[in-house]
């Protein structure tokens, strides 16, 4: 049976401190010292969350923790690339993450950092993570969230932050499988727009999926001592999911790029369907305004020969023998 809570209380957007023994407090981010004697007093190993990159908790919990300056400052200021370093004390792994509710909303992405140390596990967050949300929900019961110890419990949150990225490319598969139909519609005034859309989303999602897969390929590497053989292993399977992301993504931008030469020929094939049409016209047309022309020229010696109702009927004959035979050559030839 699953032991009662031993949680005071979790709040959306207060940090959570939970220990190894089951014990999890939850401080407001902006109560400095709360934090720092919460994080401090806790039994070891422990888990920090901190939805928030307010300097003061920071600061916070490189005192207790002795993070390195250079990875504090990077939680601190928002805007990097997926990146994993290793310090004297911890390992620093960086990612960027996407919404669950909208995964390819790429205005409302976020950052995840997660500190690993011998005894603890610090994440922190500026949005909402999937995972972690979980996780925090489940502290204070068994199991434990460090009941893998603290790194399996990072391999944990970054396994499940990478999986939105599948829900990421299954949606733009959707949306391309979508416009497949599409593309060869040279009416369909929306195509363009639509396929210029799930390009840069597409650029946009590899952009944060290619430093990724370096980093926790670096990650799964499997010769860091924070970090066990048998996780290593759980991490390279994180890596593998992240190589098949960047291979859907790479096949995304292929379909995207054929998807726009396949409509641009379509567009072409109606043009010239077009202007054929417009040239049998011209090319009927031609003799007959030679002919009308010819005739009208205000002559004396002509117009002699052309008085009299025979001269009217003779020379529609005759633009209609022209006629037909232009049309005879333009079908023996198969121009039309």
């Amino acid at each position: 049976m699953p032991k009662a809570s031993r949680l005071t209380e979790v709040t959306q957007g207060q940090a959570l401190v939970c220990a190894g023994d089951g014990q999890c407090r939850s401080v407001l981010p902006a109560d400095v010292g709360g934090l720092h004697g919460a994080a401090e007093s806790a039994k070891r190993p422990v888990w920090v969350d901190v939805p928030s990159t307010e300097v003061g908790s920071l600061r916070a919990l490189q005192d207790v923790f002795g993070l390195h300056p250079l990875a504090v400052e990077d939680c601190i200021h928002v805007g990097h690339r997926a990146a994993f370093d290793e310090y004297p004390q911890h390992l620093f792994f960086l990612m960027v993450t996407l919404r669950p509710d909208a995964p390819t909303d790429l205005e409302r992405i976020g950052e995840l950092e997660v500190f690993l140390g011998p005894d603890f596990v610090l994440t922190i967050h500026d949005g909402p993570v999937a995972i972690i949300d979980q996780l925090r929900q489940n502290a204070g019961h068994e199991p434990s969230p460090l009941s893998r110890g603290v790194d399996g419990l990072m391999h944990t949150v970054v396994d499940g932050a990478v999986d939105v990225y599948f829900a990421a490319v299954a949606s733009l598969e959707d949306q391309l499988d979508d416009l497949q139909d599409r593309i060869f519609d040279p009416e369909d005034r929306g195509v363009l727009g639509a396929l210029s859309a799930l390009k840069r989303q597409g650029a946009g999602m590899r952009r944060h999926a290619m430093p990724l897969q370096d980093a926790i390929r670096r990650l799964a590497a499997g010769d860091h001592p924070l970090i066990r053989s048998d996780t290593a292993l759980h991490f390279r399977d994180v890596y593998d999911h992240v190589l098949r992301i960047n291979e859907r993504l790479e096949t995304c931008r292929e379909l995207v790029t054929s998807s726009f030469e396949a409509h641009y020929s379509a567009i072409s094939t109606r043009a010239n369907d077009i202007m054929k049409v417009l040239s049998v016209v011209a090319t009927i047309v031609l003799p007959m305004m030679f002919i009308t022309s010819f005739l009208g020229m205000n002559l004396g010696h002509m117009t002699h020969y052309l008085e009299g109702p025979s001269a009217f009927w003779g020379t529609m004959g005759a633009m209609a023998a022209v006629t037909l035979g232009t049309l005879l050559f333009l079908k023996r030839r198969k121009w039309m």
